[in-house]
């Protein structure tokens, strides 16, 4: 913090123009992949009833609460794949420039440019920023409150608390887009005290103020448990390296980062700045923490995309080694390179959909016929199927959620399909054919549930008379003899 941030207009174009290189980057692909299982969810909880999405944030779902409340927000009642993400988007793009105001604020406006067109061009960042999920907006206001803790250092008095109590409040409520927010929290005040360890004390208002909006939040995880993520692995080393690699956007540009991490430990002139040990330890502190709560804790929570607010770090890091390069050529080149690196990896990103319940729509909507129903395995995926059904697509054959119910129980997805199993199949009796559309069939309640389902519709007589497979789902189309309507 011992360089003054650039004031003024000149200080804000070079900020501007990265957010518009950002926008132009994460724009044009909204839509090219289909919205995926995830996603899903928070197609649902946009579409939701009042009553039946306070329930859910309550009693299940309460991680991503504060971003579930921004998706409601959109114009649409069935948003599709653009709208869904947009949120993401424009978390990112104002992301960008916060990283190249938090780069002049640490060390100098060039290696904050340097930092917020790494983050820019960053596949994981990007892919996060094209995904209906609050991972980019969690990137977004950990950037912000970074910011605004760095602005407290440089200011004295009432001004000073207020940034700190600005940083408090942009903390708490951080936790509510993901609960990974509070482990960024806790990485700027180990951060703040291995570089400016007399500025400790200066946090306490802000940490009083999070810590009171996480309490709330605190008792409702506490209820829910861990079963919603009981699925991930615990981690391997190996893991730990894999995943440190595609927060940083691939292996090259972690190679780049590494190498940044080096220099500036072995370069007597960067060692000394207080910044590096700033960004070094809001790297380390996030990755090193979920990495022991993983394997120690009740459950694993090593995921690149729980991980993102690492990225902005890291860049910066590398814009302040190369930055302190001896000759300017040496610094043009490193810089060439690091954004190279970068880029490499977000054209070689893999496109593909993990889940195409697109392709799985458009099947429907070209052969469904008036009179149709559906039924859905896993209805979570009725609402990512639902953001591509034509207007009047076959309706369901599960009932719809009650007004005040619970969309998602930590167990079994969206609604109690469970127990409703029976009254679909004879709903279904009165209809001459069913799409079932399959998802998620890889867990062991979902593929039990699919069991059941098909065994209860060929028990009153309907047979397969199509099947078609896309990538994570899976479409049939069950037809029944004149004799099993009766």
């Amino acid at each position: 913090m011992n360089r003054a941030a650039p004031r003024g207009l000149k200080a804000a174009v070079g900020p501007v123009a990265i957010g518009v290189v950002a926008a132009c980057i994460v724009l044009p692909g909204l839509t090219a992949q289909s919205v995926s299982y995830d996603e899903g969810v928070s197609a649902a909880m946009a579409t939701a009833r009042w009553p039946s999405f306070a329930g859910t944030a309550i009693g299940g779902e309460a991680n991503m609460s504060l971003y579930y409340l921004l998706l409601r927000c959109l114009p649409p009642i069935h948003p599709g794949a653009a709208a869904l993400r947009a949120p993401s988007a424009a978390a990112f793009i104002v992301a960008v420039p916060l990283v190249a105001v938090a780069g002049a604020q640490l060390m100098g406006r060039v290696p904050g440019l340097i930092g917020a067109a790494l983050v820019a061009t960053n596949a994981h960042v990007v892919n996060s920023a094209q995904t209906a999920r609050s991972y980019a907006l969690l990137m977004a206001l950990s950037v912000a409150s970074t910011v605004l803790l760095l602005r407290a250092g440089k200011s004295q008095g009432r001004h000073g608390s207020a940034w700190v109590l600005g940083w408090g409040v942009v903390s708490g409520l951080t936790a509510y887009v993901h609960l990974l927010g509070v482990v960024t929290t806790a990485a700027q005040v180990v951060a703040v005290g291995l570089a400016w360890p007399r500025r400790l004390r200066s946090l306490l208002v802000g940490l009083v103020a999070a810590a009171l909006l996480w309490a709330p939040l605190g008792v409702v995880a506490l209820r829910q448990g861990t079963a919603s993520i009981s699925w991930i692995k615990k981690p391997s080393l190996e893991d730990l390296g894999s995943v440190a690699a595609e927060v940083a956007g691939g292996v090259g540009p972690l190679v780049v980062i590494a190498a940044a991490s080096i220099w500036a430990l072995a370069t007597k002139t960067v060692a000394r700045e207080p910044a590096v040990r700033f960004l070094l330890a809001m790297i380390l502190v996030p990755l090193a923490g979920v990495y022991l709560v993983s394997l120690l804790g009740p459950t694993p929570l090593l995921l690149p995309r729980y991980l993102i607010a690492v990225a902005p770090a890291g860049a910066l890091l590398v814009g302040v080694a190369v930055t302190h390069a001896s000759r300017p050529v040496l610094v043009a080149g490193l810089a060439v390179v690091a954004v190279a690196g970068n880029l490499h990896g977000l054209v070689a990103r893999n496109t593909s959909s993990a889940e195409d319940f697109r392709a799985a729509a458009e099947q429907v909507n070209r052969q469904a016929r008036v009179g149709d129903v559906s039924a859905f395995v896993d209805p979570t995926a009725a609402a990512a199927f639902a953001v591509y059904a034509r207007p009047g697509a076959p309706p369901s054959v599960f009932p719809e959620i009650a007004p005040g119910a619970s969309l998602y129980d930590g167990r079994q997805g969206l609604g109690h399909i469970g127990e409703e199993v029976p009254d679909a199949v004879r709903a279904a009796r009165a209809h001459s054919r069913v799409w079932v559309i399959e998802s998620h069939t890889t867990t062991e309640w979902a593929a039990a549930l699919e069991g059941r389902l098909l065994a209860g519709l060929e028990n009153v007589g309907y047979t397969r008379h199509d099947s078609r497979s896309f990538p994570g789902v899976r479409v049939l189309l069950y037809t029944a003899m004149p004799q099993a309507r009766s």
